[in-house]
């Protein structure tokens, strides 16, 4: 059951494997106005079913540059939840990741720790166009 069924408010599930960066990256979703947080998960092969059966409107996806299975990770979910927005939350910001993650099938590619902003400022007007959708 989606918790945020009965909200008119942005759905979102974060994968992150690290426990305190998904500790600190869900304590500043769930700061976020017109957002609920659906769900969040470490991994992202065990959780696929769950994720079909919610339908988030976005998955924020963290990857860890060092993992060689990061970009199947994303042609997963993409494949899977192709009505989703994913968003790649990577350790490095290159421009080759990003090429790399957007080519796997991400929607937008963020550096975790340093363009937290960003990312932020992306969340609330997504959450604003989905309120707006829905008060008519």
């Amino acid at each position: 059951m989606n918790p945020c069924a009965e909200i008119k408010s942005l759905t979102v599930y974060l994968i992150e494997r690290t426990p305190a960066v998904r500790t600190r990256q869900l304590q500043m979703l769930k700061s976020l106005h017109g957002l609920c947080v659906a769900g969040a998960a470490s991994d992202v092969e065990a959780d696929v079913p769950q994720l079909v059966a919610l339908r988030p409107d976005v998955v924020l996806i963290g990857l860890n540059a060092a993992e060689s299975v990061s970009m199947t990770r994303i042609r997963t979910l993409a494949d899977a939840l192709p009505a989703s927005t994913l968003i790649v939350l990577a350790n490095e910001g290159t421009p080759q990741m990003r090429r790399a993650c957007l080519m796997a099938g991400g929607k937008y590619c963020f550096d975790k720790t340093l363009e937290v902003a960003e990312l932020r400022t992306l969340l609330l007007r997504m959450a604003d166009a989905v309120r707006q959708r829905r008060e008519f």
